[in-house]
């Protein structure tokens, strides 16, 4: 009988980095998400 390989947090936020790279559509909401916030960080100034 095989032996389960349990993934380390590190494979698995390498993994779900991967699969992120991969989706352009995923890619492009986060792009979004990341722009309104500094927009709204460089409207308060600080």
């Amino acid at each position: 009988m095989r032996k389960i390989h349990k993934k380390t947090f590190a494979d698995l936020i390498k993994e779900n980095k991967e699969e992120l790279l991969a989706d352009a559509k995923a890619m492009k909401v986060l792009e979004e998400r990341l722009e309104s916030k500094w927009l709204a960080y460089d409207k308060t100034g600080k």
